[in-house]
């Protein structure tokens, strides 16, 4: 894992790996300095920033994942993507049973039933779709690492051999 943000690829993505950098490393890389949608980029850097600002009241301190066009040198997409894994693994469970963690997540066709009277989405988005959300564990980390560093073609379809480097930021508590 290397620190601070390295030159893109020609491409336009990162180089693989996971980077780690500060909100502040972020937002001069990919919004004073990107070129490509300055507003854009702001809007989105705006959402990010509220989510991980968020994040240590309901899931308490944890690592951020940030990846999506966002983070790249080309034209941004209007939604960056954000895999949080909390510290303690207990504090995020709660918030899943309050209802709490819900309303900061992805959620794309859920069936709850709790907190009720329970309900259905087909798909929302937090922080005004600013920020595709997702809640992750030591379960589902490796999944997430390998879907972060993926690469998609034109069509959408995962370019098999070439990977893509994201951003970690750790996210200390409020305390």
């Amino acid at each position: 894992m290397s620190t601070g943000i390295p030159a893109h690829l020609p491409t336009g993505l990162l180089p693989p790996g996971i980077h780690r950098a500060s909100l502040s490393d972020v937002h001069h890389a990919f919004v004073q300095n990107a070129g490509s949608n300055p507003r854009l980029r702001q809007a989105v850097f705006d959402g990010v920033t509220a989510w991980i600002g968020m994040a240590p009241t309901i899931f308490g301190a944890g690592t951020a994942w940030l990846s999506g066009g966002f983070i790249s040198t080309g034209e941004p997409t209007d939604t960056a993507w954000l895999a949080y894994e909390p510290e303690d693994r207990g504090l995020a469970l709660q918030a899943a049973r309050s209802g709490l963690a819900h309303t900061v997540l992805s959620l794309s066709k859920v069936i709850y039933s709790y907190p009720p009277p329970g309900g259905g989405t087909e798909e929302r988005w937090a922080v005004s779709a600013l920020v595709d959300a997702h809640l992750i564990d030591r379960g589902t980390k490796t999944g997430y690492r390998h879907a972060w560093a993926a690469v998609l073609g034109v069509d959408g379809v995962v370019l098999e051999g070439v990977t893509k480097g994201f951003i970690e930021i750790e996210v200390a508590s409020h305390d």
